[in-house]
């Protein structure tokens, strides 16, 4: 019948008698079994048989060569299915032979050598061998070249076993179930090649999915796994693959969509976890602790490292690097952060965050309570990040360092910066370097920052300031009011006037047009402060006071000042007292101070006398515009002293008649006239001189060569005064010199008649030129010794 290859045939069965329980078969009886002869038998008639699927041996002689003889069946036939050789005394040799055979046989499912004097090893590798034959032949092929890592083999797919044909043989798997994952295990641990593997559409349990959780650990290669409707996986087994995750940072994908038991908050929890293991790995690190809000993650550094060979074009954006963090980093970087409350400072800069990476991180930024300090330079932000970014920290109340250098800002960016810290009073610093946008925008950003380092009040009034609201007049820095809040920070505000506030205030100042008065007294503003001011007096011509008394500003930024005042003519007080500046150096800037208060014919003899004009001959000041209704008075005498005295010359001729002259300002006119050898007449017509600076005016012409003084119109009410200053001056028209050195109007004569003392020159005078001269009322210059 087996020859014959009978159809119906499937199952031979060819048990022996069982012996009895402690006994051995009877030799007698030896006909009645199956022996190792009756294999050679069974050898010729199996050999070419297609039908027959079980063979049942149990309790015969068998023995070690029938064994081998059934060894070499099972290479030769590929349809049988089970064989039961319980009790047959086959010995370690025999069980060794079938075991060999079955590296040949694709077919046997079941052997059963129980009862054979088997050791336990043998019988681990006997059934492995068999479990090998009961997975798919698709996975058996590919065993070998997994286990010896195949470069050619990088991704396997055994989605399409189910929907191959139907097997040969009913118990073979037609899919993979957990038996196939300890063969996956063995292979896959050592090997180094394989990125993709396709498990879907399996039988796979939890069980097995642990086995695949074990693998992973050990795998450092495989990239992308597939699960896919795998319906006996639950959520225990995600888990598995959740916690692998966390320790393997190779995995990019792993899919259990389709999978009926697994909810789907597991599934996107899985995809979260696998997301992570494309970011950098100080950020999969951190992340855990940060969900953990761990107290020691404070200070959090995600820079990446630029390429050291990327050329770098000066005043260009900065490349982006090739790793470092990206938008989907920000995604969860935000979900940590939103509830952490101890990380102060985040530095995001050198990597490749978008817009859209700004727009992930909006609701941490809005729920920060700790953050202090984000660094977000030399990335891909653009004007709309920078508008989603001012949106979030509009509502943020403990940011106060923004760095965004290096970002393509634009225009609208910087404006949406400007409109976010006029309403943000926390931010104290922002680093807006190389953002595409204009100079006076990057230097309004700087400035609006320093304001929110003052006060509320202050920061108003800057605000104002800019704006140019004409209700604002005066601006009153010298007493800033304190925290307005028991318990509050030191630094929340200062308690003085810093160089940082005067120079915001000098920028809001440069194009405004009602302040007229400014005060920073009593404060700790030093030279830097003071240069500052100087440059919006060169720019600025409203302002008509400055008070910085008491602060700590030196002399080289007030000489600075001072040449600023030379352009400035709406300064009429600037106030440095209670500062380490010299006598000099300030009695320097009072002066330049008070000239703006001058009518405009001073300034002008004020300017040829810093030049050094040696032709300003003649001073008349009796006969002014009155602009504004400024005379000359005792100030305009300081200054004409000091301009004078500062250039070494002074005029021929002064008439300040027609003014408020008083008393005060005699003594400077008496400088005037030491300073002035050449002077020849004075005029102080109509002013308000009384006998006190008459007396002090008498003395003056003992010294000096005036021969002409006019005090007609004043106060002064004594005329023996009056009598005694017409003696001194014809005393002073007697001693004048009477050599003439040219006539007026006459041909080869220059237009000055130059008289000396020296009284050799007198010996040789012409005394017909001389009265001529006279005759034609010349005015002669008199030069004293």
């Amino acid at each position: 019948i087996l020859i014959a290859n009978d159809p119906d045939t499937e199952y031979v069965n060819l048990r022996g008698a069982p012996s009895n329980e402690g006994s051995k078969k009877c030799p007698a009886d030896l006909q009645s079994y199956y022996n190792n002869l009756s294999t050679f038998l069974l050898y010729d008639a199996l050999r070419n048989n297609t039908c027959a699927r079980t063979l049942d041996l149990s309790d015969n002689l068998v023995g070690p060569e029938g064994a081998k003889c059934l060894a070499e069946l099972l290479k030769v036939n590929q349809f049988l299915t089970k064989l039961d050789l319980t009790d047959n005394y086959l010995g370690e040799e025999g069980c060794r032979a079938l075991v060999d055979a079955l590296q040949y046989n694709d077919s046997l499912i079941e052997l059963d050598v129980g009862g054979n004097d088997v050791s336990r090893k043998l019988q681990i590798e006997l059934d492995r061998r068999l479990l090998l034959n009961r997975i798919p032949s698709e996975l058996k092929k590919v065993l070998p070249a997994l286990r010896e890592s195949d470069p050619e083999l990088t991704e396997l797919n055994f989605a399409d076993l189910e929907r191959s044909p139907a097997p040969r043989f009913p118990l073979k798997l037609q899919v993979m179930d957990d038996s196939c994952t300890d063969f996956l295990y063995h292979v896959l641990c050592p090997n180094e090649t394989l990125r993709t593997l396709n498990l879907s559409y399996q039988r796979f349990t939890d069980k097995g999915i642990g086995r695949l959780v074990d693998m992973l650990k050990v795998n450092r290669t495989l990239l992308k796994l597939n699960l896919a409707c795998n319906p006996l996986i639950t959520d225990d087994g995600v888990d598995a693959l959740i916690g692998v995750v966390q320790l393997n940072d190779v995995i990019k994908q792993i899919d259990v969509g389709g999978c009926r038991r697994v909810t789907f908050g597991k599934q996107t929890e899985l995809e979260e976890a696998v997301r992570m293991n494309f970011q950098p790995p100080e950020l999969k690190h951190t992340l855990p602790r940060l969900l953990k809000n761990d107290m020691s993650c404070r200070k959090l550094m995600f820079r990446a490292a630029t390429d050291p060979t990327a050329e770098v074009v000066k005043g260009r954006h900065a490349p982006a690097p090739k790793g470092g963090m990206d938008d989907d980093s920000c995604r969860a970087l935000n979900h940590a952060l939103i509830h952490n409350t101890w990380v102060t400072h985040l530095d995001l800069s050198r990597n490749r965050i978008s817009s859209a990476g700004v727009a992930a991180l909006v609701p941490a930024l809005k729920a920060s309570v700790s953050l202090q300090a984000l660094d977000l330079s030399e990335n891909g932000i653009t004007s709309e990040g920078a508008r989603v970014l001012c949106e979030a920290l509009r509502e943020n109340r403990v940011l106060r360092w923004l760095s965004l250098s290096d970002n393509p800002l634009s225009e609208s960016g910087g404006q949406c910066l400007v409109e976010l810290l006029k309403v943000n009073g926390r931010l104290k610093t922002m680093e807006v370097n190389n953002c595409q946008m204009s100079t006076p925008q990057a230097k309004l950003l700087t400035h609006l920052t320093r304001m929110n380092s003052q006060c509320h009040e202050v920061k108003d009034s800057m605000l104002r300031a800019l704006a140019d609201d004409p209700k604002l007049r005066f601006m009153d820095f010298s007493a800033l009011p304190q925290p307005f809040y028991a318990g509050a920070p030191e630094d929340r505000f200062p308690s003085e006037t810093t160089d940082e506030c005067v120079e915001a205030a000098a920028f809001c100042l440069t194009h405004n047009k009602h302040v007229t008065e400014l005060d920073f007294s009593n404060g700790c503003v030093t030279s830097q402060g003071m240069v500052a001011i100087a440059k919006l007096m060169r720019r600025n011509s409203t302002i008509r006071s400055v008070r910085m008394a008491n602060n700590k500003i030196e002399d080289a930024a007030v000489e600075e000042v001072v040449e600023a005042l030379r352009l400035n003519g709406s300064v009429t007080l600037a106030d440095l007292s209670g500062n380490p500046v010299s006598e000099a150096t300030a009695y320097r800037l009072r002066m330049a101070a008070t000239l703006n208060a001058q009518p405009s014919a001073v300034k002008a003899c004020a300017w040829r006398l810093q030049k050094g004009d040696r032709t300003l001959k003649t001073m008349r000041f009796d006969v002014l515009e009155r602009e504004g209704g400024r005379y000359c008075d005792d100030a305009t005498c300081e200054v004409l002293l000091h301009y004078i005295r500062e250039s070494g010359f002074g005029p021929h001729h002064l008439d300040l008649s027609n003014n408020m002259i008083t008393d005060a300002g005699v003594p400077h006119i008496v400088g005037i006239l030491e300073a002035s050898p050449e002077m020849e007449w004075l005029k102080l017509n109509n002013n308000q001189i009384s006998d006190q600076g008459g007396t002090l005016l008498l003395r003056a012409l003992l010294g000096s060569p005036l021969q002409q003084l006019e005090v007609a119109g004043n106060e002064i009410e004594d005329p023996v005064l009056l009598q005694q200053m017409e003696r001194r001056l014809q005393d002073n028209r007697k001693r004048v010199d009477v050599r003439p050195k040219a006539v007026v109007g006459r041909k080869g004569y220059s237009p000055v008649l130059n008289i000396e003392r020296d009284l050799d020159a007198m010996k040789l005078a012409d005394d017909d030129i001389l009265k001529d001269a006279l005759a034609e009322r010349t005015t002669i210059l008199v030069r004293t010794w």
